[in-house]
């Protein structure tokens, strides 16, 4: 089997383009979803998580500039975008950040387990996924 059709399934695999043009992890952590998603060739990668302090926001920039030194993938600083997201709250600007208008996949790994969230996330995700691939 692929590796799209491991990570998505067979049945939607051939309907969402891969690698996809650009991809949005919520609530990122240690971000290596986004990381498999950049070595996979996605152009534009949206890492997201909420703002507790500027450690974390820049860890996540060393991963990706480390990893894509190790994955010999170019171009880090114009195909990674790390930014502070609450779910719930505006999302014009991560929308502004995807090169395509919309976000082709969305990620939102080990974050559905307090069900208190679920709605705010639901909200920041409908808002973000692009109507066409998504």
């Amino acid at each position: 089997a692929s590796k799209r059709s491991q990570l998505l399934g067979d049945d939607i695999s051939s309907l969402v383009p891969w690698p996809p043009r650009s991809s949005l992890e919520f609530g990122a952590g240690a971000a290596l979803p986004s990381m498999i998603l950049l070595r996979e060739g996605t152009d534009n990668v949206i890492i997201t998580d909420q703002k507790v302090n500027d450690m974390t926001f820049e860890a996540l920039d060393l991963s990706a500039e480390k990893n894509g030194e190790q994955w010999n993938v170019s171009d880090i600083s114009q195909r990674v975008v790390i930014c502070d997201h609450t779910w719930g709250e505006a999302i014009d600007e991560l929308v502004k950040k995807s090169n395509s208008g919309g976000i082709d996949v969305l990620v939102a790994s080990d974050c559905i387990y307090n069900p208190t969230y679920h709605d705010a996330l639901l909200q920041s995700a409908s808002g973000t996924i692009c109507s066409e691939s998504g």
